[in-house]
């Protein structure tokens, strides 16, 4: 009885949290839109040079930018995906959660190692003569290396679960 009430408050927990989810993406797909209706007007583009950004930086700000928002919507679409799952299944031990934590823990590891040589290389290519250096996020790192051995600890839940469903 108390894991069934368990499992049923996790199930609300994650479907409500599945609505935030798609609220917030819907807010900052809408901050998207109004950042490039901005960006790509004529006016917009004085204002930015005029504010003493030198025009090379603008495009290699707005590469960054893009990719950075790529990688935060794709997370939250995978976070949604296991957040539904999770509140329809009977468990939430299935392979199929299993993929999408380690979507998620890869999705972060790119945050956290490819977007800072992303930033070098093309602040590289628009300032050649200057010096470059990484920096790696390490607490992306970390956060990567959690939650890929989170989805190992559910690999091994999705196995006793097999394990207990095979001795009933």
């Amino acid at each position: 009885m108390n894991e069934n009430f368990n499992l049923k408050r996790l199930q609300t927990i994650c479907r409500y949290g599945s609505y935030c989810i798609i609220i917030i993406m819907a807010l900052l797909l809408l901050l998207a839109v109004v950042v490039a209706i901005l960006l790509f007007s004529p006016e917009s583009w004085q204002e930015i040079i005029d504010s003493g950004i030198p025009e090379p930086e603008i495009i290699p700000i707005m590469i960054i930018l893009i990719t950075t928002s790529i990688i935060m919507l794709l997370v939250l679409a995978i976070v949604y995906k296991l957040m539904k799952a999770i509140s329809k299944e009977r468990t939430p031990f299935t392979i199929k959660n299993v993929k999408y934590i380690k979507s998620i823990s890869i999705l972060i590891l790119i945050a956290g190692l490819a977007v800072p040589v992303l930033e070098n290389l093309v602040m590289k290519i628009a300032y050649p003569e200057a010096e470059s250096s990484i920096s790696i996020n390490f607490f992306m790192v970390l956060a990567a290396i959690a939650m890929y051995c989170l989805s190992l600890v559910f690999q091994y839940g999705v196995y006793l679960q097999n394990e207990s469903d095979q001795t009933l």
